[in-house]
């Protein structure tokens, strides 16, 4: 495992202060990002890769937003969820340990936890349930109440098999995010031994 020091530079830290944002513990944010009024980052959150975060959003411990994603206005991500390459709208709550990636979410959407959705767009106002699979897909305005264990694809003769690969590949990329308790735990382990408040474990 490797690792590595990161700290959200002074200047950014006194820019995010004065908009009254808050950076808990480790919280990190880049240089080339924008985290909006009021919101609050918990330990551990990353927003990175010229990523966008709105005001009055929380993001919680472990939770990434990265890769030039955007997420809106009273949003609340949840532990361990990771958001790459997408978009997500206002008043959406985004639960634990979700994957999203190369996607849009509308605004007042609610996402179960430990969904996966990838290369999709998700109506307004949708409910997604917990465990959801959803890949290469539009949830229109019919359909926009999911039931928890979904398996949502383009083709309807895609096989369990394929919604395997897609749930494996999400997994492999939150890795760094996969758990606040154990990850805390490994990186106290650390911060022990070198005594500083900003060790984190590297971002594959």
């Amino acid at each position: 495992m490797s690792y590595f020091y990161l700290e959200t530079h002074p200047e950014k830290q006194s820019e995010l202060e004065q908009l009254g944002v808050t950076l808990e513990g480790t919280a990190f944010v880049g240089n080339n990002c924008e985290v909006g009024a009021n919101s609050f980052l918990s330990d551990e959150t990353r927003v990175n890769s010229r990523s966008i975060v709105g005001a009055d959003t929380i993001l919680h411990e472990c939770a990434r937003v990265t890769s030039e994603s955007f997420v809106g206005s009273n949003c609340e991500i949840d532990e361990g969820t990771a958001i790459r390459h997408s978009q997500v709208g206002d008043n959406v709550h985004v639960e634990t340990g979700c994957y999203i990636e190369h996607s849009k979410i509308g605004d007042d959407v609610w996402v179960g936890p430990n969904s996966v959705i990838v290369n999709s767009t998700i109506v307004n106002g949708a409910i997604i349930g917990e465990g959801s699979i959803v890949f290469d897909t539009e949830i229109l305005p019919h359909d926009k109440v999911i039931p928890a264990g979904s398996m949502f694809a383009a083709s309807c003769h895609a096989s369990p098999t394929f919604f395997q690969a897609v749930w494996q590949h999400s997994q492999a990329i939150r890795t760094e995010a996969e758990s606040y308790t154990h990850g805390k735990h490994r990186l106290d382990v650390h911060r022990a031994r070198n005594d500083n408040d900003y060790l984190e474990r590297m971002q594959p």
